[in-house]
């Protein structure tokens, strides 16, 4: 599994397109081994379950997961969501309360069900924010960020250590729908916001890892480009 290790802190790549389903986004594993934040749960396949359990698993106990990030309510991002929790019933599920409604209503439209020919299923979210939501590691500080454009509840992580910036944003790339209520301009303003950050890495929900300001800076302008 892919990995950063900053510190006390380690990120795992534990769910994917290749790793654990096709139809998965990036699935993160943020851990300070006492504590421990999953960043999305994937579209929610038997084998996209079985596969993220398992690469959690391998390593640490599950009971050291303590929350669950949802960085918005699109299937491949929160498929698996009532699966993973659970097999982690002590993690409480963070998301903005534009995402707890669709998923708590499984809204098969907002959430892009409809599109990939599946049922959301409905769980009950723990921590709904309109507001940023702090978590302390011992490592670092993981901030939650509200982040509108691809939805209105969307918001990415952001993780900071004495060192580095670790920027856990997903769909930064889009799409933008009007059956997804994107706002363009919203997206640009929340970009804006991430690229004044400067992190020193990027988590993205389907590209993956990438390092460096530089070419974080570059992956966020080559698309704030591509929609101008």
């Amino acid at each position: 599994m892919i990995n950063i290790q900053l510190g006390k802190i380690t990120i795992r790549l534990v769910g994917s397109g290749q790793l654990s389903a096709p139809n998965d986004c990036c699935v993160y594993l943020v851990s300070d081994f006492e504590a421990s934040i999953l960043v999305d749960a994937g579209a929610g396949s038997k084998e996209s379950i079985k596969a993220i359990i398992h690469n959690i698993k391998a390593i640490l106990n599950l009971v050291q997961v303590e929350y669950i990030l949802v960085t918005h309510a699109h299937i491949d991002h929160v498929g698996g969501l009532k699966d993973i929790k659970w097999n982690l019933p002590q993690a409480k599920i963070i998301a903005h309360t534009y995402a707890a409604r669709v998923i708590e209503n499984e809204d098969a439209i907002l959430s892009a069900a409809k599109w990939y020919r599946t049922r959301l299923h409905s769980v009950d979210i723990d921590i709904k924010i309109t507001q940023p939501f702090t978590v302390e590691l011992a490592g670092g500080v993981f901030d939650v960020i509200l982040t509108p454009g691809h939805t209105p509840g969307s918001v990415v992580g952001l993780l900071t250590t004495p060192k580095e910036r670790v920027l856990f944003g997903q769909d930064i790339h889009g799409p933008f729908m009007p059956e997804f209520k994107s706002d363009i301009g919203q997206w640009r303003q929340s970009m804006e916001k991430i690229l004044d950050l400067q992190p020193d890495y990027l988590c993205e929900g389907h590209f993956g890892i990438i390092k460096g300001k530089k070419n974080v800076e570059h992956f966020i302008k080559r698309y704030l480009g591509q929609y101008s």
